[in-house]
């Protein structure tokens, strides 16, 4: 009707007027551009050489894949990460979706020591060492929203996030295309990562299409149901091993992706028994 076209015009009328948003401008990012990005000194480094060579250094805000199949290293590279940078001060929270607080505390303790503990007074004193670091555990939060709300309330200052893993978490709507409920997940988590500008590290599981393949190295496709992971990351990295003993194995570290850098598959050594990652 007529009240509903003048009303048009109005908005119209106002939004045809030739307005300037300074705060959008260039220059008035130039002063925080060197302070907070050329100049940065957030880089996060894990302590293995070899990834800090190629990453050059983590950074907050970034949403980083590490992906494999089952039993090949995720959890336990992710744990050997979370370890390194707590040791360097840093403030990690860790999510697990499918193992235990008391499992990977135990993990935990045997990568502190770099072997296999199993005498309780040994135990004891790594337990000790792990008690003076700022790293957080909650399991069963199922929920991309209860994750989110837990990092707001208690862990504005986090450094580091870690999830173990994506494909566990639960949606509050259903979708019938996988696809597109793992694509809602991955943009969920990129979404965290910016909004909490924290180092997001995501565990996520690779198809079994790489086990029926000739060579076992996988490839980005291979990230499971979606392609969406891959798009969204900063960073993907794709694990597969190799056991060279009882209780050692290599590990190629596969930088697939990598938004600012290069790309390289780097060889470390897993310690089977101790869950402990080195440089080769």
């Amino acid at each position: 009707d007529e009240i509903d076209i003048i009303k048009l015009q109005e908005i119209i009328s106002e939004y045809a007027e030739k307005r300037t948003d300074d705060k959008a401008k260039i220059s008035s990012y130039v002063s925080k551009f060197y302070e907070e990005y050329l100049n940065s000194k957030d880089e996060i480094y894990c302590n293995i050489q070899a990834i800090d060579e190629v990453i050059n250094g983590f950074r907050k805000g970034q949403y980083v894949i590490v992906a494999s199949r089952p039993s090949v290293g995720k959890t336990t590279i992710l744990l050997n990460l979370a370890y390194n940078f707590a040791k360097e001060g840093k403030k990690v929270v860790i999510f697990t979706l499918e193992q235990s607080v008391y499992e990977l505390i135990h993990r935990l303790v045997n990568i502190a020591a770099g072997k296999k503990v199993t005498q309780e007074a040994e135990i004891a004193y790594y337990l000790n060492e792990l008690e003076n670091y700022n790293i957080f555990i909650y399991e069963n939060i199922y929920s991309l929203n209860e994750m989110y709300i837990t990092l707001l309330k208690y862990h504005r200052d986090a450094d580091v996030v870690l999830v173990d893993y994506a494909q566990l978490f639960m949606l509050q709507n259903k979708y019938t295309n996988i696809v597109h409920e793992y694509s809602v997940i991955s943009n969920s988590l990129r979404r965290i990562a910016k909004d909490l500008n924290v180092l997001l590290i995501v565990a996520s599981q690779l198809n079994r299409e790489v086990e029926r393949r000739a060579d076992p190295k996988p490839r980005l496709s291979d990230i499971r149901e979606s392609g969406a992971f891959e798009q969204d990351a900063d960073i993907v990295i794709l694990l597969h091993k190799q056991n060279i003993a009882k209780d050692k194995a290599k590990l190629f570290f596969n930088i697939a992706k990598n938004r600012n850098g290069r790309t390289e598959e780097i060889e470390l050594i897993f310690d089977l028994p101790a869950f402990k990652i080195y440089n080769n």
